[in-house]
């Protein structure tokens, strides 16, 4: 037997999972395992079911839950009155283990080994305490992390949990590692920002990574937060750490390396918030690792891209975009792509964990019958028609990269992303080598070239195989195949590329056929995906949607003008327009992909980075800086804050030497005067000044503006000469670009709007630069709930028009779910607001763990949060440093159109601000280790806590726990 409870309850019998019943028996057999061969009397359990909860007899529930228990851990036991692991003992019952059957007993002896190895085999303490953290799969106890009677053990597991990674990272920096530390230590700070043992290791990873002005400005921002905010020192064992690298103490010097053997991405070592587990494939383009996100608490994959691809210019200018457009590929049996980035040496793909092994691993075994075949056959074709409907070729179709499930599903992976030459149609033949013959196409082979039809060649390959059980060429496997499937087959793999399938619904048609009979399927999730919704709702436009942008075509030549001018008037433009005139997207959808297309002379060999200069500039445009940088000098940020010129010294380290420029993108410019210090702002403007006026300059500055903001660089000298000569104003869509705007983006689709629809919308519409997110919103739902192809202007009447399609939507939401529901709705948006002092009220990003700590039923928060993000009223998105997934209010038009939100924040703004007192006194006692010093008291305790007792806000089971 194996017990599981680092994650959700599981129960493990002879590799299978045991059906443990309802949520009160797991509940019973959890609580029991919180305390493992403990009797626990029936008054407690009774208590840690039931709570005050009123209702039946009890006492025979509690019998007829430890009876099917026992049947189901002892079947061959059922008719015993009392079994050997759940058993019967006064005052009550015990569960029956040995310790190495528990994971989270496994997870503490480990521990303990680690901690005992630390001093004498660094090494091996490494090792042992990342195997203890492997245990993990998700939070401790997840099925019941709102239930009392389960929150000590959760605290005190997730505690130790914290402490068994800072004993890590101990041991591997005893064991010469520094460089490979910082990323992981960044986040962990980032998440613990008062924990000065993390500060302190962050300190010595810096140091010895050749960093001592950012190690000395990590001790001084921990220092900072705990004067500031709890009016401390730091302690004296990290103040020395600080004096010893003021000095350069020799003590510090890293010790002789014993890293193991290979990458720096090796198991143990962690990325951006997430902890590499073992090695689970490796292929051409990178190596893929089981990992796990602590943030989160769930476990995913991650391919590492190598670093001869990662650190190619042609990967570099492509990566984002493409990443881009893979993440947003939707299909059931598409892996999907939660996360991606990159930095030097190495990018990174975060993607759903299958479990279940590839097709090459069935294919060693045995053949597919034809029934088989046709299931693959169509999932797959679903999943390639999905990706080339969106300009995503997938370049990699082979039998390795095709998962299955338990249930014979298949699923693809591994799409080969930045390595084509053509916008995702076409591959570099510099980088090329991604699949080898029989998968690859003859022009794949001879000249790196990729298209739909070499997906559907390889796929073809695949099927042919998959059939025959025969692992060669088509050539050598056709006389296993029926004459009917080789037609097919012959058909798919021709040499001549034109008269090859380039559709993938046509091969799967004619394969379908070639099978007869067995070709049926009653798979429900197969269908061939329709096109997505080209409209965006209330988000902005990216790079990935440039197909589906229109209307700005003017402006953005204007852009592309301005950016082709000599000197000074050719490397800073400010484009400055009103909130919701589509200032970003005009930036992302419009200009960026005319430049990466060569709209200017060699504007295909620039790189491009983005960033947003709150709350810390330097910071960011350093993060920014990374994502292009091949081999960068130590310290970035040094050099960047070393004084006016520190910018042009820093993009001379990070450019290639050949000539190529850098084209910097600052979305949201006002949030440097309303987030960041007046001294820190003053420092990045003369940084801007001085790398855009230097005659030798390689950087090209575009940012965008706020028009009720246009005042505040103009205060600024030199700076204010800039915006002067270099703003592009965004006016209103003339009636011809909105009507581009609306129609544009159903050409080809099969759809089309009512001429008087058009005419509505633009009459609505014209002359208000900020209602374009509304329109966007508008054309949303009316393309989602057509039921023709022609959609008449009436459907565009009962909506409400412009203005009443999003408040329409959102109430009909709110209908639609239970009172729970509509509680959950609204105790959620409350924290997506951040209250306005002076001013209007704005949308909070928050981490989606801080919504699932309220007390709501997990089913309810994810019903809201999945029923309001599917339609595009809410959005999901990462932490840049923890990669933690984070959710916030789609634009800032719900605050000011939605009655129902705008009446629960003027209802609720003192609870809101209470709520986030005690969030932050919360976030300083966890930061401190949980000490006492922490706790709050006196008249501040007796406020807040009669506060909590009528307030119409929810407070988190955290927030109740500290309060």
């Amino acid at each position: 037997m194996e017990y599981r409870v680092l994650g959700t309850l599981e129960v493990i019998r002879d590799d299978k999972s045991v059906d443990l019943g309802s949520f009160r028996p797991r509940a019973l057999l959890a609580l029991l395992l919180t305390q493992p061969n403990s009797v626990f009397s029936t008054d407690q359990i009774i208590d840690g079911l039931w709570g005050d909860e009123a209702g039946a007899d009890k006492q025979n529930s509690l019998w007829v839950f430890v009876s099917g228990l026992r049947k189901a851990l002892e079947p061959e036991r059922e008719k015993r009155t009392d079994g050997t692991l759940l058993l019967t003992r006064s005052p009550g019952y015990l569960v029956s283990v040995e310790a190495d059957e528990v994971d989270s007993i496994r997870f503490e002896k480990l521990v303990a080994e680690g901690r005992a190895l630390a001093d004498t085999d660094p090494a091996a303490a490494s090792l042992v305490l990342g195997e203890a953290l492997a245990l993990w799969r998700g939070r401790p106890f997840e099925d019941f992390t709102y239930e009392s009677a389960f929150q000590a053990e959760i605290a005190r597991l997730s505690e130790l949990r914290v402490e068994a990674v800072e004993a890590r990272i101990d041991a591997d920096l005893k064991r010469g590692m520094a460089r490979e530390l910082v990323s992981e230590l960044e986040s962990l700070s980032r998440e613990h920002p008062l924990r000065e043992r993390i500060t302190g290791q962050l300190m010595m990873a810096l140091y010895r990574s050749g960093r001592q002005a950012e190690a000395l400005r990590a001790y001084q921002l921990l220092k900072s937060r705990l004067g500031e905010e709890l009016g401390i020192d730091p302690s004296g064992a990290v103040r020395r750490l600080e004096e010893q690298i003021v000095t350069a103490d020799p003590a510090l010097d890293s010790p002789r390396a014993t890293a193991r053997a290979g990458s720096e991405t090796e198991p143990g070592l962690a990325v951006r918030g997430y902890e590499l587990r073992e090695k689970i494939g490796e292929g051409a383009f990178g190596v893929a690792y089981r990992a796990y996100q602590p943030a989160v608490g769930r476990e995913v994959a991650i391919k590492v891209i190598r670093p001869e691809l990662a650190d190619d210019p042609a990967f570099i200018r492509r990566f984002e975009a493409e990443a881009q457009l893979v993440a947003r590929l939707e299909h059931p049996h598409i892996v999907p792509l939660y996360d991606y980035w990159r930095e030097p040496g190495a990018a990174y793909l975060v993607m759903r964990l299958m479990k279940g092994g590839s097709l090459a691993d069935v294919l060693e075994t045995s053949a597919l019958s034809g029934r088989q075949a046709a299931l693959v056959a169509e999932q797959m074709a679903g999943a390639l028609h999905a990706a080339h409907s969106q300009s995503v070729v997938h370049r990699d179709v082979k039998p390795s990269n095709i998962l299955i499930d338990g249930e014979g599903n298949a699923y693809l992976s591994d799409f080969g992303i930045a390595v084509g030459a053509d916008g995702g149609m076409s591959q570099d033949p510099s980088v090329s080598g991604t699949l080898a013959a029989p998968y690859a196409s003859p022009e794949q082979l001879a000249q790196g070239e990729v298209s739909p039809a070499s997906d559907l060649f390889s796929l073809s390959v695949v099927l042919a195989q998959a059939l025959t059980g025969l692992h060669g060429d088509v050539e050598q496997i056709r006389g296993a195949l029926t004459l009917e499937v080789a037609s097919v087959i012959d058909k798919a793999t021709d040499s001549v590329r034109s008269r090859r399938y380039q559709d993938a619904r046509a091969f799967l048609d004619d394969f379908r056929v070639s099978l007869g009979e067995e070709a049926e399927s009653d798979d429900p999730t197969a269908p061939l995906a329709e096109v997505d919704n080209p409209y965006k709702g209330l988000r902005s436009f990216n790079e990935a949607d440039t197909s589906d942008f229109f209307g700005r075509e003017r402006l953005v030549d204007r852009l592309m003008y301005r950016l082709s001018e000599p000197g000074e008037r050719g490397r800073f433009i400010a484009l400055v327009g009103p909130s919701g005139s589509g200032k970003s997207s005009v930036v992302k959808a419009g200009l960026l992909p005319a430049l990466s297309g060569g709209a200017l002379a060699l504007s295909e060999n620039w790189f491009t980075v983005q960033m947003v200069p709150a709350p810390h500039p330097f910071e960011e445009l350093e993060s920014a800086l990374l994502s292009v940088a091949v081999n960068p000098p130590s310290s970035i940020l040094e050099q960047l804050t070393a004084g006016p010129n520190g910018l042009v010294r820093a993009i001379n380290g990070v450019l290639p030497e050949d000539g190529s420029q850098l084209l910097l993108i600052i979305d949201q410019f006002e949030e440097l005067f309303t987030q960041v210090d007046a001294g820190t702002a003053e420092r990045f403007l003369e940084a801007l000044v001085a790398a855009v006026t230097d005659s030798h300059s390689r950087i090209r500055v575009l940012l965008t503006l706020r028009a009720d903001f246009y005042d505040r660089p103009l205060r600024h000298q030199t700076f204010g000469e800039l915006v002067r000569d270099g703003t592009e104003a965004i006016t209103p869509m003339t009636p011809v670009e909105l009507e581009r705007a609306i129609t544009g983006p159903l050409e080809g689709t099969g759809v089309a709007f009512d001429p008087a629809l058009v005419a509505a919308v633009v009459r609505d519409v014209v002359g208000r630069p900020s209602a374009l997110p509304l329109m966007q919103y508008t054309l949303t739902e009316l393309y989602e709930g057509r039921t023709t192809a022609r959609i008449a202007a009436a459907a565009y009447e009962d909506l409400g028009g412009v203005s009443g399609a999003l408040i329409k939507r959102a109430e009909g939401l709110i209908s639609g779910l239970s009172p729970d529901g509509r509680d959950a709705a609204r105790q959620i948006f409350l924290r997506l607001v951040t209250l306005g002092e002076g001013a209007d009220d704005t949308r909070r990003r928050v981490l989606l763990s801080e919504l699932e700590g309220l007390p709501a039923p997990r089913s309810e928060l994810n019903a809201v949060l999945d029923t309001f993000g599917r339609h595009r009223l809410v959005s999901f998105d990462r932490d840049p440093i923890t990669r933690g997934p984070t959710v916030e209010i789609a634009h800032e038009t719900m605050l000011t159109e939605w009655t129902r939100l705008r009446d629960w924040v003027d209802g609720a703004r003192d609870d809101v601000r209470n709520q986030r007192r005690l969030a932050q006194a919360m976030s300083e006692w966890v930061g401190a280790d949980r000490d006492d010093a922490y706790l709050l008291r006196g008249g501040r305790l007796d406020q807040l806590h009669g506060w909590a007792t009528t307030a119409s806000i929810s407070l988190s089971g955290p927030e109740n726990e500290f309060l």
